[in-house]
């Protein structure tokens, strides 16, 4: 069973998304050369902990709403994405386990070789860095189990690795056996029962990597912990017109000049655009069964309901002091089926082009254009089970796209235990 989410939503004056030259970034896609916002920089204001995002409470009141929120509220751990794991969460932990920190320290530093080739100074693990997402990494590693590279551990995992970490400085097992005694069991029966425990913890976590993990996916350089399948694939939007920017000309008024100097601190130029996106995702209800094992229909509900709240509200964070790109979502399609997703993109291969006599904006032109293809498409390939729309969510007390999130919870939620099967895996 598959969850899309279709969205158009329209940016004025702004650059959502740069590239490495500090230009917007851009794709050819039919007859025209599009903006793109690429699924990295979604995906990462997705996950940001400082997303503002919020929800209509029970009493009416305003609540956060953010994906750590999420997890504290559906009893779901989130992951930490970040080169500093090891001193900053692992560290602590096992020198208040040891009343060593000398010692875990040096225990800390040779397990948290053993989980990231970065450690060695390897590229990011998928070649690229995005502009708006990545970390330029830092020099030589100035703290116990500082890598060069972010890897991504859910919070099941760093009390694992934290609690098994422990074990072997307690016991003074040579951490350079860590490996081994995961991996190959090589060893372990002839250590103290408690070491033997907290081996088998750790190995049973090894695919516990948070409720974003689960989400979003995780790729394993090495074999401590395991390879995700991301259960939501989100891709990357593009504008449903020809990129429309103007470079933007700017100087810096130094406060402290004379009257006598003249010129300015600093000048430069950038680039502004205009544009109105389509974006799309998908989330795969059985590959979320299979991430987060034991999940029960609220639970379930409850994330897919989250995910189509944020992608109507979630902004990237580019910019955001000098354009204030915050956009307005003109329509909105969840749709809900067993049936193999589909973009819509495709509405758009002719890209539309401004008219000046026009009696409708861009902007209702694009939901019409949006709405003709869907139905095309569903008499061509089969239209899914169930469908909501943002504009049919608007009469009601809440704001139409918690409204919308709402009937798809419910729906969700009426599904019962998702499959987990051979069709999953493919779709994952």
């Amino acid at each position: 069973m598959f969850v899309q989410i279709h969205v158009l939503k329209d940016y004025s004056a702004a650059l959502p998304n740069r590239d490495l030259s500090g230009l917007a970034k851009r794709m050819p896609y039919g007859d025209a050369l599009r903006q793109r916002i690429s699924s990295q920089c979604i995906k990462a204001a997705l996950r940001s902990p400082d997303a503002v995002l919020f929800r209509t409470g029970p009493d009416g009141s305003l609540a956060e709403d953010t994906l750590p929120r999420l997890g504290a509220d559906l009893g779901l751990g989130i992951s930490w994405r970040s080169r500093l794991i090891f001193p900053r969460l692992v560290l602590p932990r096992v020198a208040e386990r040891i009343g060593d920190r000398t010692l875990a320290g040096a225990y800390v530093d040779a397990v948290a070789g053993l989980f990231a080739r970065s450690a060695k100074g390897a590229e990011d693990e998928d070649g690229d860095l995005d502009a708006d997402e990545g970390a330029v990494a830092g020099a030589e590693p100035a703290e116990p189990g500082r890598l060069r590279q972010p890897i991504v551990l859910g919070e099941a995992e760093i009390d694992a690795i934290a609690a098994t970490t422990a074990e072997l400085a307690r016991h003074r097992v040579d951490p350079k056996l860590f490996a081994d005694l995961l991996l190959k069991e090589r060893g372990l029966r002839k250590l103290p029962q408690a070491v033997q425990d907290a081996v088998e913890r750790m190995r049973a976590m090894r695919r516990h990597c948070g409720l974003d993990g689960a989400l979003f996916g995780r790729m394993a350089t090495n074999e401590m912990v395991s390879n995700v399948e991301g259960c939501v694939a989100v891709a990357h939007a593009l504008t449903v017109h020809g990129i429309q920017s103007q470079p933007d000309y700017f100087s810096v008024r130094d406060m402290l000049n004379r009257d006598d100097e003249a010129g300015a601190s600093h000048t430069n130029t950038t680039e502004l655009t205009s544009g109105l996106f389509y974006s799309y995702a998908v989330v795969d209800l059985g590959g979320l069964a299979r991430n987060l094992v034991g999940l029960d229909a609220r639970q379930r509900a409850g994330i897919v309901g989250w995910l189509v709240r944020a992608f109507h509200s979630v902004e990237p964070a580019s910019k955001r002091g000098s354009t204030a790109p915050f956009g307005t979502v003109h329509e909105m399609v969840v749709e809900m089926g067993r049936r193999q997703p589909r973009s819509l993109m495709g509405a758009f291969q002719k890209a539309i082009v401004p008219l000046a006599r026009s009696e409708l904006s861009l902007s209702e032109r694009a939901v019409a254009v949006l709405g003709d293809y869907r139905a095309r498409m569903g008499a061509l390939s089969g239209a899914p089970e169930r469908s909501w729309t943002l504009t049919a969510s608007a009469a009601g007390p809440l704001p139409a796209f918690e409204a919308l999130a709402a009937e798809v919870e419910a729906a969700v939620a009426a599904q019962g235990p998702a499959r987990t099967g051979a069709s999953a895996e493919r779709a994952a």
